[in-house]
Parts: structure tokens; sequence; C-alpha cells
């Protein structure tokens, strides 16, 4: 299921992620591992848990999702056009 969902986000023409749909890939994440990103980080950064393209992809989402919602950080796409 995760491996559809992603190549369909691939094949989109817009080819341009929302942090919605960051959001929605990091809890698909969670739910076809059954675990939480917070403890897949510490495992997979411990090297106790599989390094995959999926897991690499998991681990980059997740890290930009906990950055890009940090206070003051502005997304080009979510600004004001001016």
């Amino acid at each position: 299921m995760i491996k559809e969902k992603l190549k369909e986000t691939v094949d989109n023409e817009k080819h341009e992620l929302t942090l919605d749909d960051i959001r929605t890939e990091v809890k698909q994440f969670e739910e076809y591992y059954k675990i939480s990103s917070e403890e897949f980080m510490k495992l997979w950064q411990e090297g106790k848990f599989e390094d995959t393209f999926w897991t690499n992809c998991w681990a980059m989402s997740w890290s930009f999702l906990k950055k890009a919602e940090q206070p003051g950080v502005i997304i080009e796409s979510d600004a004001e056009p001016s």
C-alpha cells in the first residue's frame, strides 16, 4: 500500500508535495511499520532498523517535517503571493 501511494505521488504531474502530503506519508509509514516516527528514527540512527530505500524516504520526510514545523519557518509554497 505505501509503495503504491508514494508512486502515485511521484507520478503526479505537479511533482510538489505539500506539508499535508508529507504528514500523510509519515502516517502511512508509521501504520505500515507499526512504530512511531520518533522510535523509528532512534532505532534507524543506531543501525537497529532496516536501511532501505523506503526507510530512507521515511527518514527524509520525517526530518523535513520536523524542520518545517518549527516556529518561524516559511515554506515557499505556503507563503502569501507578493
